[in-house]
């Protein structure tokens, strides 16, 4: 069964991803769905599709189209994405921090251009941070 949840749950991340970056052009409410993918909990390779560890443009995206101040929010609280994903014997592989480093460099350079940091740079920093034993 575990399998065949992960697998669907690939499928529709992918989909999801190339829907929101060629043809909604930064559509909020999808960018809020596709972020859902970077909780820990989720399979490593949708968290890596959400990170911009397979097309930075992703991440790039979703930092222009979640900013920390909008009303919106994302659809789980913010402590749902602060935690790492563990390593277990279904996905030895989990996704590092750092992996993260290029995404936090494109999600900072978002934030040079924008008065207020998006949460993919906020919870980048803090992935960081906290690999680094800063937090």
């Amino acid at each position: 069964c575990g399998d065949w949840l992960t697998e669907c749950l690939r499928g529709l991340c992918d989909r999801l991803s190339r829907v929101f970056s060629e043809e909604s052009f930064g559509d909020r409410l999808l960018a809020r769905a596709l972020w859902a993918f970077a909780l820990p909990a989720m399979p490593r390779e949708c968290r890596a599709v959400c990170w911009g560890l397979q097309d930075p443009a992703v991440l790039l995206l979703l930092g222009r189209t979640l900013p920390v101040a909008s009303k919106q929010g994302m659809l789980w609280r913010p402590a749902s994405y602060m935690g790492f994903a563990e390593p277990s014997d279904d996905d030895p592989d989990h996704l590092e921090p750092e992996g993260l480093e290029a995404s936090r460099q494109a999600a900072e350079s978002l934030a040079a251009g924008s008065e207020s940091p998006s949460w993919p740079g906020l919870l980048a920093e803090h992935h960081l941070a906290r690999h680094r034993g800063l937090q």
